[in-house]
């Protein structure tokens, strides 16, 4: 794309100075040349800037935003290869990118079978499943069905979108800004923050770039940096790696602590109630299938809930299945080995959730609701 981009636009403009400028300089007309050097050098820096930035926010995604444009890549090629195959999108959290594994479905590869894809996306909470699902559709992708991760805590979550994605604004295009608006208290934020990613792509962009473009180039920074992406199978799913030797128990009453208010009894978050209702009407306007899932929590996380929290979630979920028309999945009980922290699966605890969620509900239900 940039080697094209510098044929197309710098090297004619570079034919056009040279005419203009002095064929043979001497003495006093050599600075002359150099400041023709000079001109050339920032004209060239500048178009292979503007080229990077155009391609970034167009047909490049993955330079800004890796974790989405990887994944719209590969939904692309399946949809190529397996046209006749149903696309059906998972979205949702860290919990469902290491959790919901496709590969163990026992789907079949032939004509009229579901596709599953693993669309979930770090810290894609209610209104982060609806900002991925709408840049899918902006993006020409329309699955037959979508399947929605529904965890309790998450749906506590509250805010604008300014607040709950404050660092994600070098990763947003133009449309992406404007998609959000709706969900900002303050439009400018994000606007800001992608100005200041278009001033110096160079950096904004250097670890897509270098991942894209340079592997073996790039610093040990980099390569944790992108791992994220990189390690995803070819249907989206992450590969969830215990760092060091902490031990899990002690991962999950860290990360319990952190929790412990959200499992008591209260209201959804205005913000994430709104986002998954506006998420349920995308769908149902496209004529796309809808279900939920209670995404798995170990046996000790779930002793977190107080009982009046446990009721106030269940009642939620019964809320949006009759508002929504759509099922909510239950989640199976599972072993505290098969999990890093409570709530991330292991990779043998993904395998074993995600065949237990194809056999007892996704294959029957699809074979419904595919008709």
């Amino acid at each position: 794309m940039i080697a094209r981009a510098l044929e197309m636009t710098i090297l004619p403009l570079t034919r056009v100075f040279a005419r203009s400028a002095p064929a043979r300089p001497r003495g006093a007309d050599r600075r002359r040349s150099a400041r023709w050097v000079l001109l050339y050098g920032v004209l060239a820096f500048g178009l292979l800037t503007l080229a990077l930035e155009t391609a970034a926010e167009t047909v490049r995604p993955e330079w800004r935003d890796p974790e989405y444009g990887y994944r719209l890549r590969a939904v692309r090629r399946w949809q190529r290869e397996r046209p006749d195959r149903p696309l059906v999108l998972v979205l949702g959290s860290s919990r469902t990118q290491f959790g919901v594994s496709p590969a163990d479905m026992n789907l079949p590869d032939e004509p009229g079978a579901p596709l599953v894809y693993n669309f979930g996306y770090t810290s894609a909470f209610p209104l982060g499943m609806w900002f991925q699902l709408s840049r899918l559709f902006d993006d020409g992708i329309q699955p037959a069905v979508v399947l929605v991760e529904f965890a309790s805590i998450h749906t506590r979550i509250d805010g604008p979108a300014e607040v709950q994605f404050e660092l994600m604004g070098l990763r947003l295009s133009a449309g992406d800004v404007r998609r959000f608006a709706p969900y900002t208290s303050d439009p400018t934020v994000f606007g800001r923050q992608l100005d200041a990613a278009r001033r110096n792509p160079w950096a904004s962009r250097r670890p897509a770039l270098m991942g894209d473009l340079l592997p073996d180039w790039r610093t040990a920074d980099v390569r944790a940096n992108n791992r994220v992406w990189e390690s995803m199978d070819p249907y989206g799913r992450i590969f969830f790696r215990l760092e060091g030797t902490v031990d899990p128990t002690r991962r999950l009453r860290e990360e319990g602590r952190k929790h412990a208010s959200g499992l008591d009894a209260g209201e959804p978050g205005a913000v994430s109630d709104r986002a998954l209702r506006d998420l349920a009407a995308a769908c149902h306007a496209r004529g796309i299938k809808l279900a939920l899932f209670r995404a798995p929590e170990s046996p000790e996380y779930r002793t977190m809930y107080t009982p009046a929290g446990r009721t106030s979630f269940d009642e939620y979920a019964r809320t949006l299945a009759r508002d929504f028309g759509a099922p909510v999945f239950p989640a199976p009980d599972m072993d505290e080995a098969d999990f890093a922290d409570g709530f991330h699966l292991l990779p043998a605890g993904a395998a074993k959730y995600s065949r237990w969620l194809a056999e007892r509900h996704l294959k029957p239900w699809l074979a419904e609701a595919l008709r």
